[in-house]
């Protein structure tokens, strides 16, 4: 009965032990998954990361080609508008010189028609 005993209790150390061991292995099968599921979304994470840096650098990069187009074009429209404002003011420049010599003109033919008719001379022309 005593043998019986011992080897019931051997048998069931025995199939606790490979339960144990079964056990162990399961967890250690596991916590090697989740190291490795965590490895990989650490990488996917760092992969991820690296492509938002990688947009961002180029999306900098895109803004400031753009700034500098913009800043380009606005420098050309300056350039154009004070082109066009130095026009205007020399054609003003030029109609004020040539009114003031149409002006001048028309005083010196006043004159002219004035000493005419104060001589004598006759300023209608008779057939």
């Amino acid at each position: 009965v005593i043998e019986d005993r011992r080897k019931q209790i051997s048998d069931q150390l025995t199939a606790i032990q490979q339960f144990q061991h079964d056990e162990l292995i399961s967890r250690e099968e596991l916590l090697e998954k989740i190291e490795n599921i965590n490895l990989y979304d650490k990488l996917e994470g760092a992969t991820r990361h690296d492509q938002v840096n990688e947009q961002c650098c180029q999306l900098n990069n895109q803004l400031a080609d753009k700034i500098k187009s913009n800043q380009f074009i606005e420098n050309e429209l300056k350039a154009d508008l004070e082109a066009q404002q130095k026009a205007e003011l020399a054609y003003e420049v030029m109609l004020r010189k040539e009114a003031e010599n149409l002006h001048l003109k028309e005083k010196q033919l006043r004159n002219i028609t004035f000493y005419k008719s104060s001589n004598g001379y006759s300023t209608t022309t008779t057939k």
